[in-house]
């Protein structure tokens, strides 16, 4: 579990990073999304040092990103957060957060809000 982690905290740290020398680089969205995974593992993470490592690219991926209204930002904030991604699972009572948040990542309604939000610069 503990490798798992420090391979996506790894992987988070690393494209930003490299976004500028990407063959496809990150398109806004994907940044937009990029951002709300961060924030969903700083809320599933609070107050520990994995969810200071996602504040941290969290803050990296809103400085990355051309969308510079705080309003989108907000509202995926909020989106993220209120997905409670720290709640143990009904069968067993385990923590899968990072699940979760992956999930919360890859969902259409994400994807669309990022959408939207880059239509609307």
């Amino acid at each position: 579990m503990t490798k798992t982690i420090l391979a996506l905290v790894a992987l988070l740290v690393a494209v930003p990073a490299n976004h500028a020398n990407l063959e496809r680089p990150a398109s806004e969205a994907d940044l937009l999304r990029a951002f709300a995974f961060s924030r969903c593992l700083e809320k599933a993470y609070d107050k520990t040092p994995f969810g200071q490592d996602a504040q941290r690219v969290a803050n990296a991926y809103f400085e990355l990103g051309k969308v510079s209204r705080q309003e989108v930002y907000d509202e995926i904030s909020k989106v993220a957060e209120s997905l409670d991604a720290a709640k143990p699972t009904v069968v067993g009572h385990h923590n899968f957060a990072i699940m979760s948040c992956l999930e919360f990542y890859e969902s259409s309604r994400l994807k669309a809000q990022a959408k939207q939000a880059v239509a609307r610069k």
